[in-house]
């Protein structure tokens, strides 16, 4: 069994696996970095470390939330550095098997081309879609 942390992004229920996740934070005003790819939103110092912050919503093709201060970051830990991934809310980490995951034919990419959703898994009757922000976060790295 594998543990998956629950976020929400524009009124869907999605999880990503806590294997990356460093930590969560509450949304702070970032330092937007001139040139980047509107999927960056800027970068934010975390006890001495930069931390670049991207917009899941963005990345996702969803509108941007009206109010971020009621907004997270998902703080992940990757091969070229670390990344926050803005979210609406944190609802809760669970654990399900990645054989419960059923794989979309069709998989949501992000803005370099790379695969965002995962899946989908039904747990306790609701519907989540499994997201992967890595691959996205890494081919964004070129720009930081």
């Amino acid at each position: 069994m594998n543990h998956w942390i629950g976020f929400r992004l524009g009124g869907e229920a999605y999880v990503h696996s806590v294997h990356s996740v460093k930590e969560v934070l509450p949304f702070s005003e970032v330092f937007p970095v001139p040139g980047t790819p509107t999927e960056i939103l800027g970068v934010l110092n975390i006890r001495g470390e930069v931390v670049t912050i991207v917009s899941g919503h963005q990345l996702l093709g969803l509108s941007d939330p009206s109010a971020r201060e009621r907004c997270f970051i998902l703080v992940l830990e990757l091969s070229t550095g670390l990344w926050g991934v803005l979210v609406d809310a944190v609802t809760e980490i669970m654990g399900f098997d990645d054989r419960a995951i059923d794989v979309l034919i069709d998989q949501q990419q992000g803005p370099q081309g790379e695969r965002i959703v995962q899946g989908t898994v039904y747990r306790q009757g609701q519907l989540n879609i499994v997201a992967d922000f890595a691959h996205c976060c890494e081919q964004l790295a070129e720009y930081t």
